[in-house]
Order: C-alpha cells, then sequence, then structure tokens
C-alpha cells in the first residue's frame, strides 16, 4: 500500500510539472550585438594595427550581422585608446584593437593609466607578431 502511494505521488508530480511546462515560456537571452560594435585601435590611421582592424571589420560585421566602426584614439603610447575603452561600459560594444605591446604599459611608464592585465579581459587573437624588450644592463632588471 505503501509503495503504491509513493507511485502515485511520483506520478501526480510528474503530471503537474509536465502541466506546468506546457503553460510556461520559454526564456531567450537577447543576442548580441543589437546595435554597431566599435573597435579602438590607441594608434593613428595608417599604421599596422589600424590596418589590420579595418580589413578585419567587414568581415566581423558580416559574421556579427551588425556594423562594426574602427575608431583610432592614437597617443601616449596606446594609452589615450585603452583609457578610453577602460571607462567604456563593459557591454561588448566598445572593444580594444591592439598589440602586445598594451601590456607592456606598466613597464615602460611611470604611472599608467590602467593595468593592462587586471583592467582589460582578452576577446580574441587576431595575429602574431614577434616582440622584442631591450633594457640598459646599467638599468634596474625587476
Amino acid at each position: 500500500m505503501q509503495q503504491q502511494l509513493r507511485t502515485w505521488f511520483a506520478f501526480l508530480g510528474m503530471v503537474a510539472t509536465l502541466a506546468t511546462l506546457g503553460f510556461t515560456q520559454p526564456v531567450q537571452a537577447q543576442a548580441w550585438p543589437q546595435r554597431p560594435v566599435t573597435l579602438i585601435v590607441p594608434y593613428a590611421p595608417g599604421t599596422g594595427i589600424d590596418i589590420i582592424a579595418r580589413t578585419l571589420a567587414p568581415k566581423l560585421s558580416e559574421r556579427l550581422g551588425q556594423g562594426v566602426i574602427v575608431e583610432n584614439k592614437a597617443g601616449a603610447s596606446g594609452t589615450i585608446g585603452g583609457r578610453f575603452v577602460q571607462t567604456a561600459p563593459a557591454d561588448g560594444y566598445t572593444l580594444l584593437f591592439t598589440a602586445a605591446t598594451h601590456v607592456l604599459a606598466k613597464q615602460v611608464l611611470s604611472q599608467p593609466p590602467y593595468d593592462p592585465q587586471t583592467d582589460f579581459a582578452p576577446v580574441a587573437r587576431t595575429g602574431t607578431a614577434p616582440l622584442l624588450l631591450v633594457v640598459a644592463p646599467t638599468k634596474p632588471q625587476t
């Protein structure tokens, strides 16, 4: 008798769950992007990074189904553009398109406006290039 009762309650619970599922609307996540995406290039127009960004932008736009704008914010060894992106809303619509030298801001600037390793999150690698940092042997090396 007790086993039949458990089976009956399990059956009722399953029926109630299925009935509830029939009346609920599935929650749909909003698709990204819903507006144009801006790629901030922290270097002058015509530089290697700018050319790569402008070459990739139409392909990215086609893939996303949304416009991709390339905007140059040059100056201060790339930190003007970096600071602009750092202070932009973290909604995925303003991206920093920069070179590996971006991560050296703390090593080459006395007071960088941000920490390039903790204030930014990598999204994608679009290419590679060799990088070499040279320091005079008379300078402190840490």
